[in-house]
């Protein structure tokens, strides 16, 4: 019982962990100078870079020197002029390009990289949210490897706010057993219903997300997304598919257990590809995931391989839905 408690646990865990958006670009300032942080956590050096700062589909361009910072009110190492806010002129005038999904911004075509990056910003900005997912796993201990299977809904509302809120029901196949599971967060505890057990854990989403963040930007300077390419599903709906370097995101996941009360340890992120589908409104509406990995669980070690489809419910539309109650939870250590 006991180590199929560990694969149910680690199951649930993993799948929430492959479960996080993309965060949106942001100017930043230091003594130095002004730079970017990109969404995927990277930022431009020694060369320019398109920005929409103020998110109004409309973006200039800016150059950063070696260092990352903003060059303003001179002429760039390769002969073009900026004003005193950093950005490209010609003849005065500030050059400017059409950010939105399938615009083509004056004559550039965006790239994969930037259409998914942009579309995941749309996706993040969003104040709710609904989806469903399907994970198929391979997971591997002491020599004994389990297939297994979880169906999710989940739904998010008050995102981006201090009152934000999410509700995740999942079904776990496994062995031939079927496990539902709860798990819900509200006013800075996650909820936890699995498995006859309720726990709940206090988690500070603000340190999470700062950990992500970092795990982001070092992922981002070894090249987040690789290997892009863009194709039509001949729907109207664009189709990015990538390859990434996830090493970066080790720290992140170890952040996240650690608040979850789980004992994962060690753990190694070996590669991940991915495809994603963008609609013509600009929202990712559907992604598929495949990573492997290999950690420590108790005293243990697992290696997974993982397939994730998520689909987006109506993307763009409130999202409304009632939590559980949290009578009966105990503080995450205090369940026997």
């Amino acid at each position: 019982m006991k180590k199929r408690y560990k694969f149910f646990v680690a199951m649930l865990a993993l799948t929430l962990s492959m479960s996080t958006t993309a965060f949106a670009g942001t100017w930043k300032q230091e003594a130095d100078g002004w730079w970017w942080q990109n969404d995927d956590g990277s930022y431009p050096q020694s060369g320019w870079q398109w920005i929409d700062g103020n998110n109004d589909g409309v973006a200039e361009s800016y150059y950063f020197n070696e260092n990352g910072y903003l060059l303003t009110n001179t002429t760039t190492p390769d002969g073009y002029t900026v004003n005193e806010d950093g950005a490209w002129t010609v003849n005065g005038v500030v050059q400017q390009k059409d950010m939105r999904p399938g615009t083509d911004g004056g004559g550039t075509v965006l790239d994969g990289a930037q259409l998914y990056l942009e579309a995941s910003k749309k996706n993040s900005q969003l104040s709710s949210m609904a989806a469903t997912s399907i994970v198929n796993a391979n997971m591997t201990m002491d020599g004994q490897t389990v297939p297994a299977s979880m169906t999710l809904d989940m739904k998010f509302k008050d995102l981006n706010q201090g009152s934000m809120k999410y509700l995740v029901n999942a079904r776990t196949i496994m062995t031939g057993l079927s496990m539902d599971s709860t798990m819900f967060y509200t006013d800075g505890y996650c909820y936890i219903d699995m498995m006859g057990q309720k726990q709940k854990v206090a988690m500070d989403l603000d340190s999470m997300t700062q950990t992500i963040e970092n795990a982001l930007e070092t992922g981002g300077k070894a090249g987040f997304m690789q290997n892009v390419s863009v194709s039509d599903d001949g729907n109207g709906n664009k189709v990015v598919s990538y390859t990434s370097d996830i090493s970066g995101m080790g720290d992140y996941l170890q952040n996240m257990y650690d608040q979850m009360g789980m004992e994962v340890n060690s753990i190694s992120l070996k590669n991940m590809n991915a495809t994603a589908v963008i609609n013509p409104e600009g929202y990712i509406v559907s992604e598929n995931i495949n990573m492997s990995m290999s950690f420590g669980v108790l005293d243990k070690v697992m290696d997974a391989d993982m397939n994730m489809q998520m689909n987006y419910t109506n993307i763009g539309q409130p999202v409304y839905f009632t939590l559980p109650s949290t009578e009966g939870y105990v503080e995450a250590g205090a369940v026997q």
